[in-house]
């Protein structure tokens, strides 16, 4: 029988009151123990990426490209680069080609962990080039992650506005980190912060 009309394991929300509202959510089949502990010790994990690259200059640019990104695939390919470079793929199945887009000259934190401007990349001119120049050389990071969950991530900054959302992976998870202002404005605070990780999916 087609997938589609198969029966699926579903979560129902009610809400009672003068108005009953019952709502299905469609949910997938149960995780194996292994994989739920697996996932409870990445999210209880505090250890930090080697590096991060500060997306909040680009957050308003890249949450829309998301939006586009996530209607070609379930799945996108985030690459982070030394150099302040952040790449974000989507594989479309249907054409057998890769899609995105290329941010560059962003911050990277640690300070100590930027690279300069590497020659071969920069004589490259076509965005793939210069990513794959930069996995040659070693100077990035990657993970593939769902589309839709990275395109929430992002949007949350329309509404809670950081000072900085960065970004980083230890090829295990996506670590997002929001970073806020005090009340003055005028330094950063460590009373309000978020942080948000989002497990591999396959590539």
């Amino acid at each position: 029988p087609n997938a589609d009309n198969q029966a699926r394991p579903f979560l129902s929300f009610q809400m009672g009151g003068s108005i009953s509202i019952t709502s299905e959510l469609p949910i997938s089949k149960p995780f194996p123990s292994s994989e739920v502990d697996q996932l409870i010790h990445l999210i209880r994990s505090d250890q930090a990426c080697p590096f991060y690259v500060d997306l909040m200059p680009v957050a308003m640019n890249l949450n829309s490209s998301l939006q586009k990104l996530k209607k070609l695939s379930p799945i996108s390919l985030v690459s982070l680069i030394r150099t302040g470079d952040a790449h974000f793929q989507a594989f479309r199945m249907q054409s057998g080609c890769t899609v995105g887009v290329e941010y560059k000259g962003l911050e990277v934190i640690p300070e100590n962990q930027r690279v300069a401007e590497d020659p071969d990349m920069a004589e490259q001119r076509q965005p793939t080039s210069r990513l794959s120049t930069a996995r040659t050389k070693g100077l990035s990071a990657r993970l593939a992650v769902s589309t839709k969950q990275l395109a929430k991530v992002v949007s949350v900054c329309q509404y809670t506005k950081p000072a900085k959302l960065l970004c980083g992976t230890d090829s295990r998870f996506l670590h997002f980190l929001y970073v806020y202002l005090d009340s003055s404005g005028s330094s950063i605070t460590d009373k309000e912060s978020m942080s948000i990780k989002l497990s591999a999916r396959l590539q």
